[in-house]
């Protein structure tokens, strides 16, 4: 029994390695995410790659000063450019540059990735996703209660330091000290 507890809290390690591997792969950032910030930004300039400041606040339903702070961001980066209005002088014109151009499409295949994370489980029938929900559900409540709950401000690894040019400190993944 004892060997296959093992089994199974390695399978579980390298599922959830896997996992965040791919998370970080379809990119978790505001500026990759189509719905958020600059996301929304690019999203909405890749439709019509040039409009005022004002109409992108506008449509975004963004006050103007947090437009400014989210545009200077994405200027700063080669996303787009900012120019005088040539029909109000007052008004600035923002125009997507190529290389905004290309992170927005990037945006949008990421976000097709996460509308598709859960076929992963196309595997499974709809009886075996059922008894997995089942069976991961009893095993995050039992943790949780062994636990105590979740425990605020955890972000996936305990106390540890990096010193030695980022490294970690402590036990590696092969049992011994990395130092």
């Amino acid at each position: 029994m004892e060997k296959e507890n093992i089994s199974l809290t390695e399978r579980f390690i390298m599922l959830s390695r896997l996992l965040m591997q791919k998370h970080h792969q379809m990119g978790a950032s505001h500026l990759h995410d189509p719905y958020r910030g600059q996301g929304r930004i690019l999203s909405l300039l890749k439709m019509q790659p040039e409009m005022s400041q004002k109409k992108l606040a506008y449509l975004l339903g963004i006050r103007p000063q947090s437009m400014g702070e989210l545009l200077t961001k994405l200027e700063q980066n080669g996303y787009i450019t900012r120019t005088p209005s040539v029909e109000d002088k007052r008004a600035m014109d923002i125009k997507l540059t190529d290389e905004g151009a290309k992170v927005a499409a990037e945006n949008e295949q990421r976000h097709a990735q996460k509308l598709a994370a859960d076929e992963m489980f196309q595997c499974l029938n709809k009886e075996e996703q059922e008894n997995l929900a089942g069976y991961l559900d009893r095993i995050i409540a039992t943790l949780k209660e062994t636990l105590g709950g979740e425990q605020p401000g955890f972000h996936g690894h305990g106390p540890h330091s990096h010193c030695f040019a980022g490294r970690h400190m402590g036990f590696g993944r092969r049992g011994r000290e990395d130092f």
